[in-house]
């Protein structure tokens, strides 16, 4: 039975792979990982080559803070989210949680950018958590573990846009990159 699953988990990861989408990388820290949220505390790791976790700017711990994309480096802070189900249903909110510690900041699409996002993008910022449409989304299933991550607010999905860079709410598009779809990793 254990070479049965062993091999099964290997053909899955391999299928994944070869059809373009890596997986992620553990990381984030050891209070995340192994402390009071163990299991749901991780990181948000997009799929591209050189990948991108939910990353707070600056680790700052406030209202509006941007919500960046930054390599998922193992003992980084500020990669460290705790995802919760709301109300037990389908949709989700990230909580920030550094080095496991609940902020009750949580990731929210503002649905019309934020003051120093020139261009007024879409960014996704941290606010306090009140389980609003703005800070719930859906985790569409596009492969085992990968999902497309779709605002409540506006129907838009988080897309990845460099390192450093704000993640923004962008409209669907026709063909998903690897910078669309997302995983948890503990």
């Amino acid at each position: 039975m254990r070479k049965l699953l062993i091999t099964v988990a290997l053909f899955a990861s391999t299928a994944l792979v070869s059809i373009g989408v890596a997986l992620p990388a553990s990381a984030t820290t050891t209070g995340c990982r192994s402390g009071a949220y163990e299991g749901i505390c991780g990181a948000m790791v997009d799929h591209e080559d050189f990948a991108l976790a939910f990353d707070v700017q600056g680790q700052r711990v406030g209202n509006n803070t941007p919500v960046v994309g930054y390599p998922n480096l193992n003992g980084d802070p500020g990669t460290d989210f705790v995802v919760l189900p709301y109300s037990g249903g389908p949709s989700v909110m990230y909580i920030y949680a550094p080095y496991g510690s609940i902020t009750n900041l949580c990731v929210a699409n503002p649905a019309g950018g934020y003051s120093g996002n020139p261009g007024g993008q879409f960014g996704l910022v941290l606010r306090p958590c009140t389980g609003s449409l703005f800070q719930r989304f859906s985790q569409r299933a596009v492969g085992q573990g990968v999902y497309v991550l779709t605002s409540l607010a506006d129907g838009r999905i988080v897309q990845s846009n460099g390192q450093g860079a704000p993640l923004t709410a962008e409209p669907l598009p026709a063909n998903l990159t690897s910078a669309d779809v997302w995983s948890f990793s503990r």
